[in-house]
C-alpha cells in the first residue's frame, strides 16, 4: 500500500494537569460543603439561623454578628450608646414586639441558658434603640446582674447622666432621654417573692409603653423562670457554636410550663468562617 504520510514522533507531552487540577478542586469544594452540611445537621450546637430552627422549632428573629462591640451613638434621642445590635436589626424586632395587641405597656423578656451569651447587651442596646425616636417611655429592669455589670452602671460607663426618679432611687432616666433603668432588683441574694414581682412588672406596664426585663441566665438562676409568665413574650438568646441544643429547648420548655410564651430566638455572637452567600444555601 502507499504511504500517506509518515509518523512523527509528538513534541510536547499531553499530561492533563489541568484537567486534574480542575478536577481535584471540584472534589475538595463537594468534600468541603458536605463537611459543612453534615457538621451542622449533626452538631449539638447552632450555627446558622435554620440551624437554630430545625433544632429548637422556634422562628429565628435576629441574627447577631460577633464583633468586636465597639460603643456607636444613636444619632436621636441624645446619643444612647448601642455596642452590637444594628439600628435595623433593633428596629425588625421592634416591629415584631409591636405585631402582639396590647392595651397597654409591652413587657418583653430576654432570657439565656447560660452566663455569657449576650442577654444584657441585647437588652440594653434594643432599649436605646426603642427609645431613641424620642416617643417612647421605654424602662429596662435589671434582674439580679452579675456584681458590677448592672446596665445602670454600663451606661454611666458610656458617659451618660443618671437621674434618679424618685426619692428612694430605684429608677434613674438616662439623660434626657425617653429611656429608664430600674436599680438592680433580686441582686446580692435578695429574694423577690412571686407577689411582689407582678406588683413590679404590672405597676412598670401601666407607667411605659416597652419594659425590658433582662433576666438572669437560668444556669445562675430560676427567677427568669418564675416571672416568664408575668411578661407578654420572651426571646431566647443563644449564642452561636456554643449554646447546646438541648440546653435551649429544656429552656424553652420551661418558660412555657410557666405560662410564658417564646415568641422567637436571636442567634447571638455568629461567627462567618465562610461566605455568606454559602451559609445562606445551607
Amino acid at each position: 500500500s502507499d504511504l500517506i504520510q509518515p509518523a512523527y514522533p509528538p513534541l510536547k507531552g499531553k499530561t492533563g494537569r489541568l484537567l486534574l487540577l480542575a478536577a481535584g478542586i471540584a472534589v475538595g469544594g463537594a468534600a468541603a460543603f458536605a463537611t459543612v452540611v453534615l457538621s451542622a445537621a449533626m452538631s449539638e450546637v447552632m450555627v446558622t439561623t435554620r440551624d437554630l430552627e430545625e433544632k429548637l422549632g422556634v422562628p429565628a428573629v435576629l441574627a447577631v454578628a460577633e464583633g468586636p462591640g465597639a460603643p456607636r451613638r444613636l444619632a436621636k434621642s441624645g446619643g444612647l450608646p448601642v455596642t452590637h445590635l444594628s439600628e435595623d436589626d433593633g428596629r425588625l424586632l421592634l416591629r415584631l414586639i409591636s405585631s402582639v395587641p396590647r392595651s397597654n405597656g409591652r413587657v418583653v423578656q430576654l432570657i439565656s441558658s447560660h452566663e455569657g451569651e449576650g442577654v444584657s447587651t441585647l437588652a440594653r442596646d434594643l432599649a436605646a434603640i426603642a427609645a431613641s425616636g424620642g416617643d417612647k417611655r421605654v424602662l429596662l429592669v435589671d434582674i439580679e446582674p452579675a456584681p458590677g455589670r448592672g446596665s445602670a452602671a454600663a451606661f454611666a460607663g458610656h458617659g451618660q447622666v443618671l437621674g434618679p426618679v424618685s426619692e428612694e432611687k430605684r429608677t434613674f432616666r438616662v439623660g434626657e432621654t425617653g429611656l429608664y433603668v430600674s436599680a438592680p432588683i433580686g441582686a446580692g441574694g435578695i429574694r423577690v417573692d412571686e407577689a411582689k414581682w407582678r406588683k413590679i412588672v404590672e405597676a412598670a406596664r401601666s407607667s411605659f409603653d416597652l419594659v425590658l426585663l433582662d433576666s438572669p441566665a437560668l444556669q445562675r438562676s430560676s427567677t427568669g423562670i418564675e416571672i416568664a409568665g408575668l411578661a407578654d413574650m420572651a426571646l431566647v438568646v443563644v449564642q452561636a457554636e456554643r449554646t447546646r441544643a438541648a440546653v435551649a429547648r429544656n429552656l424553652i420548655e420551661r418558660i412555657g410550663a410557666a405560662r410564658g410564651e417564646v415568641i422567637g430566638a436571636i442567634l447571638n455572637k455568629r461567627a462567618f468562617y465562610i461566605p455568606r452567600w454559602l451559609y445562606r444555601a445551607l
